[in-house]
């Protein structure tokens, strides 16, 4: 049983360290993302911006925009699917 207990005890934290990680990467591909957007939108709002690259500009925002929502959601769908694990792993070895 203390064998069992020991290998328990390290799946958990396997499964731990995954939601950390997952959530690390999402946050940290939000914080990469975001600064882009707003320097895409800082360049294209700018005075000294001639019409055609006010179009690359805008359509490079929006498709950035685009690009973080999957990104985020893959990492989030990832740690809550291990968060999901680590609860079936307590509750099948508790009761």
């Amino acid at each position: 049983m203390h064998n069992e207990d020991r290998e328990l005890q390290i799946r958990l934290a396997e499964l731990q360290a995954d939601v950390q990680i997952n959530l690390t990467a999402c946050f940290g591909s939000i914080a990469v993302f975001v600064p882009l957007v707003i320097l895409f939108e800082e360049l294209l709002f700018s005075p000294s911006t001639n019409e055609p690259m006010r179009v690359v500009f805008s359509i490079t925002a929006v498709a950035l925009a685009f690009v973080m929502l999957p990104i985020a959601r893959f990492f989030i769908k990832r740690a809550v699917k291990a968060r999901e694990q680590m609860s079936e792993l307590r509750k099948k070895h508790i009761w």
